[in-house]
């Protein structure tokens, strides 16, 4: 609603724009944003001011998202492992270079010291864990250990 002030709107949280946070925001994935449930406003715990507000999915939605899912997933597993391992590359690429805006997200929206948060994200993203996927099955490679783990 508009009669909130929404923290995306202050000059001080112009990073949630960095990241892609709007005032409302669409909920629901199925290979595009959207969302045709109720809109929720994430309150931030800290300050009690509300961050901005989510348009969830309602049942149509889901089934649309379980729908895609499925279909994305066998597009995946045709996909070939060189091509994929270097999708999952990029995509890790780009969450690390959000890593702060990112923590600071998480910090704001549970309530977390920001130090912890940022400290939890750069291990979980900076790790040395490389995806290696064949058509079919998974198996993961660790540059920190000898031979493939499977």
């Amino acid at each position: 609603s508009r009669c909130m002030s929404m923290l995306v709107n202050d000059p001080g949280y112009s990073w949630l724009a960095d990241i892609g946070i709007k005032e409302v925001n669409d909920g629901v994935y199925d290979g595009t944003w959207g969302g045709n449930g109720n809109v929720v406003t994430s309150i931030s715990p800290i300050n009690e001011q509300p961050i901005a507000q989510v348009v969830e999915g309602n049942i149509e939605d889901y089934r649309n998202v379980v729908a895609a899912s499925k279909e994305a997933s066998k597009q995946w597993a045709m996909t070939p492992a060189p091509v994929r391992g270097e999708v999952i590359r990029q995509i890790g690429e780009h969450l690390r270079h959000k890593l702060e805006p990112l923590g600071k997200l998480v910090s704001l929206e549970m309530g977390k010291i920001l130090r912890k948060v940022s400290g939890r994200f750069r291990r979980l993203w900076t790790s040395r864990t490389t995806p290696l996927v064949s058509p079919g099955c998974s198996t993961e490679k660790s540059s920190h250990l000898r031979g493939q783990v499977t």
